[in-house]
């Protein structure tokens, strides 16, 4: 499980996962790795290796130590919970906290690339080739991107380069060799007291030679040595891989010495440990001991958690704590093994029908969740089940069961919004494509394709989808769906202020639902959209009213995103009176709460409305520095923007005047390379007394205002003239015939001297000092 962070800055990233192990040996090939990825023209590199070699743990290693070696950092995204090549793009968009707009995924990823030095690192590659030309186009578009793989088959793209990953060195001569220190480390990890000894030191010499040094073959074994004594352990790995002598076999002799290991583990499980451990094979991407118990459990099953317990001692499952709460996976080797092992026992259309049923009940249950307190933490767990709620609905759908799809799709539409999921867009949009009858199935289809094209920006669909999906409920005469559908047809028409009023008559709609069948959660947005809806034709009175009656509401539920955004529109309504505290004190408390979401939709409209609020103050460079920062934060996350602009625009008129439209506009410029966190420290005086004076200051507040041409090295010099030229640090190297980090370390070093943040600012301040 990747644990990503809240970055405080939207440019700098280290997501990678947090290895529960310790890593033995690997030290050549880990030094190996990073030499390849010095030389400037190595932009992909692919470790392939079969199942159980290690290539994800070394992947992981590398990236962990070269994480600082990237000016944006190193990010991990794993790819064995994806199930089509078409996601692939959409995946890695999602990981770099990117969401999706009219443009394709291939276009938003390779713009946000462009002008990043990033190691991204793939994982699992092998099951999804076909999307190896996706890869291509994004090494294309970014020069100073570098890509690490993992795959048990190369990408064949031009310009690749590969290394194989081999097995843990053995045994040789009265040394361990790795694959011994591995052996003793994981049963040291269940037998605290084991120490290798002259007696049992030829044993695991002998173990470690018949499981070919295979990392994963090696925790298998030596997880049984707490029931078996090593020589009996041995004794039945010589009986397993005996039985591969000879035979005719199609895999490579490292993959068969891992299906023996496979099979001789499997086979000393006990009948219900088999039965379960085939039957997680149909979870994808994890899952909770709750899910397992439900699906997985029959009548005359022993207890799932205790089957579970004994299938971590095993290694054969794997667990890891994600917010407090234990979630259970296995490597994708191990659950291709499991899935046999279902096919096998003839049990696996019958598991995949009661694992899609389980995440449709298991949505309701989100639903709930999602419309009150704990609506955060709901949100993160729909994020971690996505690849088995897709899943479910990807097999509901190929069985024609629209009941269940639109089901799950009803209750997680606002959700896969919020997250702006284009994996469940695209779900969707196969599900369309095999013509669900115009019952209230198709409603709650469209209901939900309606909030996901709204926060794509693409007004015009989500206006048309929610007219048919009003339409479709109204003739089924479902009433609640009635509401609903009204609510999201007046948010969906926030764009098009001469159409306010038919908005506002489908809030009224929605609270005359939400009041009659006491729906809290609808009753608060509805009010919110119409307060919304207000504000934008200035019609205060009545936006006051609906604002205030929201926010009543959404603190008896503990609701928290609407309410942001509820605020975030009150905080118009109080600039637009002039009140410039009250709307600079609900604006950074909006920002607080982007951060506690990680949702930069709300971090660049509280922005966007800091800027607004600064503009009343007459602190009119900060306004345009902070408007400058909110539109090159939405460029960066490709963010569609909402209400604000029609919110807080006209009030940003004053600043412009005064300014003048170029100095406006270079100070708009000066706010886009801004970090986000210079952009809220100066956000931080707005409406006090120093608001003015930092105004007064064109470069950001954190940023260093020495920079001295003087201090650079004469290499550091040569250096800068090859940025301002327009030369990646890749060609630089190139160029200079050095390596890549080397090129790295000078350009942090020019930025840090020169006290600018990026490329661009280094390359105006060397035309504005005639360095080129």
């Amino acid at each position: 499980m990747t644990k990503a962070r809240a970055f405080a800055d939207p440019i700098r990233f280290v997501a990678l996962p947090d290895p529960m192990t310790s890593l033995v040996g690997r030290e050549h090939e880990v030094a190996r790795v990073r030499a390849i990825l010095n030389w400037p023209q190595v932009s992909l590199l692919t470790l392939t290796g079969p199942g159980g070699v290690g290539k994800t743990r070394l992947a992981i290693e590398v990236a962990r130590q070269l994480a600082g070696q990237y000016a944006d950092g190193a990010v991990f995204v794993p790819l064995a919970p994806v199930q089509r090549h078409e996601d692939v793009l959409a995946v890695i968009a999602q990981t770099l906290g990117l969401q999706e707009s009219v443009r394709p995924t291939l276009d938003v990823v390779g713009a946000f690339l462009r002008d990043r030095q990033m190691l991204l690192v793939l994982d699992n590659f092998e099951h999804v080739l076909d999307a190896a030309e996706d890869v291509s186009a994004l090494l294309r578009a970014a020069p100073d991107l570098t890509v690490l793989v993992t795959s048990r088959a190369c990408l064949k793209l031009y310009g690749e380069h590969e290394l194989p990953v081999p097995p843990l060195s053995l045994p040789s001569e009265g040394e361990s060799g790795e694959a011994g220190q591995l052996f003793v480390e994981r049963v040291r990890a269940v037998m605290p007291s084991f120490t290798l000894a002259p007696d049992n030191a030829s044993v695991i010499e002998d173990i470690c030679r018949r499981v070919d040094g295979l990392p994963l073959a090696i925790e298998l074994a030596a997880a049984r040595a707490r029931l078996l004594p090593l020589r009996a352990l041995l004794a039945r790995l010589d009986n397993r891989l005996g039985l591969l002598a000879g035979g005719a076999r199609d895999l490579p002799a490292r993959q068969q010495t891992l299906r023996a290991t496979l099979d001789w583990s499997h086979d000393l499980l006990d009948p219900h440990e088999q039965a379960l451990f085939a039957r997680l094979g149909v979870f994808v991407g994890g899952w909770t001991w709750e899910a397992a118990e439900a699906i997985c459990r029959t009548s005359d099953d022993h207890d799932v958690l205790d089957g579970l317990a004994s299938l971590v001692e095993k290694s054969l499952v794997q667990r890891t704590d994600v917010s407090g709460e234990a979630r259970f996976g296995m490597l994708e080797t191990l659950r291709e093994y499991a899935l046999e092992k279902l096919a096998h026992r003839q049990e696996d259309a019958w598991m995949r029908e009661r694992h899609a049923r389980h995440f449709a009940r298991w949505s309701e249950q989100a639903r709930l969740g999602l419309e009150g307190p704990g609506q955060l933490e709901w949100l993160g767990q729909v994020e971690a089940e996505q690849p088995n709620v897709l899943a479910a609905v990807r097999e509901r759908a190929q069985a024609r069961d629209f009941d269940t799809v639109a089901r799950v799709a009803w209750n997680l539409g606002w959700a896969w919004a919020v997250r702006v999921d284009d994996r469940a867009e695209r779900v969707l949009e196969d599900v369309m494509r095999l013509d669900p009858p115009r019952t209230a199935h198709l409603a709650r289809l469209l209901y939900a394709r309606s909030w996901l094209m709204f926060r794509r920006g693409r007004f015009e669909l989500a206006v048309e989808h929610a007219a048919q999906c009003l339409a479709l409920f109204h003739e089924c005469e479902d009433v609640v769906g009635e509401g609903y559908a009204s609510m999201l047809l007046g948010m969906d028409l926030l764009p098009y202020r001469e159409r306010s009023s038919e908005g506002v008559r489908a809030c009224e709609v929605a609270l005359g639902v939400a009041r009659q069948r006491r729906l809290p959660w609808l009753e608060i947005i509805a009010n919110s959209v119409a307060g919304w809806l207000h504000m934008i034709s200035d019609r205060m009175d009545e936006a006051e009213r609906s604002l205030l009656a929201a926010l009543a509401l959404g603190a008896a539920s503990g609701e928290q995103n609407v309410m942001t955004w509820n605020r975030i529109a009150l905080a118009a309504w109080h600039a637009r009176r002039g009140e410039v505290e009250a709307a600079a004190r609900l604006l950074r408390d909006g920002l607080a709460s982007g951060e506690r979401m990680n949702d930069p939709a709300v971090t660049a409209a509280c922005l966007h409305g800091l800027a607004a609020v600064a503009a009343l103050d007459r602190a009119d460079e900060l306004a345009a520095h902070l408007l400058g920062a909110a539109e090159g934060l939405r460029s960066v996350r490709n963010i569609s923007p909402q209400t604000e602009p029609a919110l807080f625009g006209p009030l940003l008129d004053g600043s412009r005047a005064r300014l003048g439209e170029a100095a406006f506009g270079a100070a708009l410029d000066r706010g886009r390379s801004w970090r986000l966190v210079e952009a809220i420290e100066a956000a931080a005086r707005i409406g006090t007394s120093s608001a003015c004076a930092a105004s007064e200051s064109a470069a950001p507040p954190s940023a260093s205002r020495d920079g001295d041409v003087t201090r650079l090295t004469p290499s550091e010099r040569d250096v800068l003239q090859l940025i301002a030229a327009g030369l990646s640090n890749k060609q630089i190297a190139a160029r200079r015939g050095t390596g890549l980090y080397t090129v790295n370390d000078q350009v942090r070093a020019i930025f840090s001297k020169l006290g600018v943040p990026n490329r661009a600012s280094a390359t105006r301040y060397a035309l504005e000092h005639g360095l080129v």
